[in-house]
């Protein structure tokens, strides 16, 4: 009797997404919502929120290849502040999976993953020039302490958005000013 072969599934790289609950108008720490997407070679990717730095409620949703998803109030998930004041108090939570077809790709589908506040849709948006309220990253995203600007966590950034495709600051994210975003360790 023949087995069946089950495939095997390999985590794709992670991103980490940091969004700003008032748009331009808020502090600008990107720590108001923060998750970790996890995609997988199964065409799924696990939802992790990390953490809450926004007061404001705010609800998740992914604009799924079947529709959209929606988590509900990420509060009921994790506190309001929690992981955004130093360390890491509280572990991520695992939301639960969704649908991440061949041909997806965080350059271009980042945007599927977004939050409402106050009626507005917040996502990451590609346009150049305007001020984003919503970034996507590779890997484990440090990202800031309540109140500190993401300009002033990562001081490469002013000069990547200057010129992104100045190759020597293209990994700003990867370069924290360390006493200015949340620690892992």
């Amino acid at each position: 009797e023949e087995q069946e072969v089950i495939p095997s599934v390999n985590d794709l790289p992670a991103w980490t997404f940091g969004f700003e609950d008032m748009g331009t108008t808020g502090d600008f720490d990107f720590n108001d919502v923060v998750l970790k997407v996890v995609p997988n070679t199964a065409n799924r990717a696990k939802v992790y929120l990390c953490a809450t730095g926004g007061s404001l409620e705010a609800e998740l949703h992914y604009e799924g290849p079947s529709g959209d998803i929606y988590f509900g109030s990420i509060h009921q998930y994790m506190p309001k502040l929690t992981n955004t004041n130093g360390k890491i108090t509280q572990a991520p939570v695992l939301l639960g999976e969704v649908s991440w077809p061949d041909g997806f790709t965080m350059p271009t589908d980042a945007y599927r993953f977004y939050i409402t506040v106050k009626g507005e849709r917040i996502n990451v948006n590609p346009t150049p020039g305007q001020a984003p309220k919503a970034i996507c990253v590779q890997g484990d995203w440090q990202w800031p302490l309540e109140n500190t600007s993401l300009v002033t966590a990562y001081s490469m950034l002013t000069k990547w958005a200057t010129n992104i495709n100045d190759a020597s600051v293209r990994d700003w994210y990867k370069h924290p000013n360390k006493t200015q975003v949340v620690s892992f360790e």
